[in-house]
């Protein structure tokens, strides 16, 4: 409403009409495009478009400045000051000061769900995927999003199942699964539509360097090997393709599951991995043959480089009394072996001491207004990292 009763309204086609009563007395040409938010107040008028684009009108209703905010705003609001807040489609949060310049408050992800997580062992920076086309990269000394990368430019088609989700994106622009290499430090993408993406490094993440497409479902989960010469890729098509690191050559393709894989980890001397399944099946391999260990007593020695299977004897007591094997989400090791963190479909980050045993009890916390999808224990081990699905959320713990 304007300060003498008229009434302010945006049409579809960008116009805005000036009311009376019901006589609409004036059409203004204002966005190319949906007219998404506006407010006024003390007699300024500032407009949010489809087209990117914030206006800002004089006391005549004619348009005085224009801010290209990159995508389409959601909600526009106005200080008693001149500040203008303006919250963007895409989760963004800009503030515009003295009609001058942008403020940046914050980023965030804004379709679908979040559950790539990764930390960068070089610059501690972390990195997460969405099904919002977007790769972010955070800085948690900063406690700030310091890049942007594109999981794909072009659309590819809307194909029939695979990843549940509430994005509008087609899977070739989703990715729920990625890591970073800490020998030459590209990060690889897992992409909805079974592509992986290598990208040149946490800072060129719009470099590509390398992709491939030999997974016939989605991808959920990627590991380099700790020698960095590997690369593992988990697939919903029950498989596991390794590929070498130089020119990402497919080497071997593991295939005893009966189900979907959900987490994989490496053995510290990269000659071995374990996995896990849709079917919870714990399957170990020997690498460089290809070929199943069926004698799990054979590796129950062995020094794992990372723990994030739900299935295991150091991680017998994560799971509550009374709930499926789909209630953990996701499960991390501190990097000195003395800590085990989880998530889970209550909306809880879970603590445990490293092993947890039977009847081991965590320390709970809540945060996340959804299920949390994944978490990462920083390098240093003094802080803890969690995403949660649909609420799109990255929550930094510190650990005491």
């Amino acid at each position: 409403w304007m300060s003498d009763g008229k009434l302010l309204t945006g049409s579809l086609k960008g116009n805005l009409y000036i009311w009376s009563g019901t006589s609409c007395l004036k059409t203004i040409p204002c966005h190319a495009g949906s007219c998404s938010a506006m407010s006024y107040r003390a007699g300024r008028l500032v407009t949010g478009g489809k087209d990117g684009y914030v206006h800002i009108f004089d006391k005549e209703m004619k348009i005085k400045k224009k801010f290209n905010v990159g995508t389409m705003p959601r909600a526009i609001d106005q200080d008693s000051e001149g500040d203008i807040i303006v919250g963007l489609r895409d989760g963004t949060i800009l503030e515009i000061k003295g009609e001058q310049k942008l403020k940046l408050h914050m980023k965030g992800h804004s379709e679908g769900e979040v559950w790539g997580l990764a930390v960068c062992s070089t610059t501690g920076y972390v990195l997460t995927t969405c099904d919002d086309n977007r790769i972010l990269v955070w800085d948690p000394i900063k406690k700030a999003c310091i890049g942007v990368g594109t999981i794909n430019e072009k659309q590819g088609p809307k194909l029939k199942g695979g990843a549940s989700t509430t994005s509008t994106l087609p899977p070739n622009q989703c990715a729920r699964a990625i890591d970073v290499n800490s020998v030459n430090g590209h990060v690889c993408l897992g992409i909805n539509d079974g592509e992986f993406s290598i990208r040149a490094g946490v800072t060129k993440l719009d470099d590509v360097v390398a992709s491939r497409k030999d997974a016939k479902e989605w991808i959920e989960v990627v590991k380099y090997s700790p020698d960095g010469e590997t690369l593992a890729v988990g697939s919903h098509d029950n498989a596991i393709y390794i590929y070498h690191v130089d020119g990402y050559k497919p080497w071997k393709k593991l295939n005893k599951h009966t189900s979907f894989i959900t987490a994989l980890d490496w053995s510290e001397d990269s000659n071995y991995l374990h996995s896990q399944c849709g079917a919870y099946d714990l399957l170990y391999w020997h690498v460089e043959s290809g070929t199943q260990i069926t004698d799990a007593d054979a590796l129950k020695d062995e020094e794992w480089a990372e723990w994030s299977l739900k299935l295991g004897w150091p991680v017998q007591g994560i799971q509550p009394i009374g709930v499926d094997g789909t209630h953990i989400n996701g499960v991390c090791r501190s990097n000195n072996k003395r800590l085990l963190a989880s998530g889970d479909d209550w909306r809880l980050v879970n603590i445990f001491r490293n092993p947890a045993l039977a009847k081991a009890k965590p320390k709970s916390y809540i945060g996340h207004a959804e299920h949390v999808t994944r978490v990462a224990f920083s390098k240093k081990d003094d802080m803890l990292f969690s995403v949660g699905g649909s609420d799109r959320t990255l929550m930094q713990w510190k650990i005491v």
